[in-house]
C-alpha cells in the first residue's frame, strides 16, 4: 500500500503535467516544459516506444525521488550516456538521438540533464513539499 500511494501521485502528476502540453509526439513534457525530445529510435525500440518507457520511468522519479532538488547525473554505460535521477535511470542518449539533434550524445545528455534539473521542481507533489501536513489535508 505504501508503494501504491506514491505511484498514484506520480501517475497523476505525469497525466496533469506531462501529457497535456505535448507539442510533438516525441516530447517529454514536465510542468509545461519540454526537457527531452525523442526524435529517433534505437535498434531495439521505435521513438514512440522510447517515449512511453521514459514516461513510465518519470512516474517512478516523481514518486520516489526528490524533485525539488533533483539529483540528475550522467553515467556512461557501455560508451553511451545515460541520465539518472537519483537511483532511477530515466533515459539513454544514443547516437541516433544526437544525429537527429545535430550534436554529440554527450552534449545532448548534458542539455537534457540541465533541462530536467529545471523542469522537475515544477511537478513536485504537494505531499513532498516542506511543511506538508496530511492531517490538515484530510480536513479539507
Amino acid at each position: 500500500m505504501r508503494r501504491a500511494v506514491p505511484m498514484l501521485v506520480g501517475m497523476f502528476a505525469v497525466a496533469c503535467f506531462c501529457g497535456q502540453a505535448a507539442a510533438d509526439q516525441g516530447d517529454i513534457v514536465i510542468g509545461g516544459k519540454v526537457p527531452i525530445r525523442i526524435r529517433a529510435g534505437t535498434p531495439d525500440f521505435q521513438a514512440e516506444q522510447r517515449v512511453l518507457i521514459v514516461t513510465r520511468r518519470l512516474v517512478e522519479v516523481i514518486s520516489y525521488e526528490d524533485t525539488q532538488k533533483p539529483e540528475v547525473r550522467i553515467v556512461t554505460e557501455k560508451g553511451t550516456p545515460a541520465i539518472y535521477v537519483g537511483k532511477h535511470l530515466l533515459v539513454t542518449v544514443h547516437q541516433n538521438d544526437a544525429q537527429a539533434n545535430g550534436t554529440t550524445p554527450g552534449r545532448l545528455a548534458q542539455a537534457w540533464a540541465r533541462n530536467l534539473k529545471e523542469a522537475l521542481p515544477l511537478v513536485t507533489p504537494q505531499s513532498k513539499m516542506p511543511g506538508f501536513d496530511p492531517a490538515k489535508e484530510a480536513v479539507m
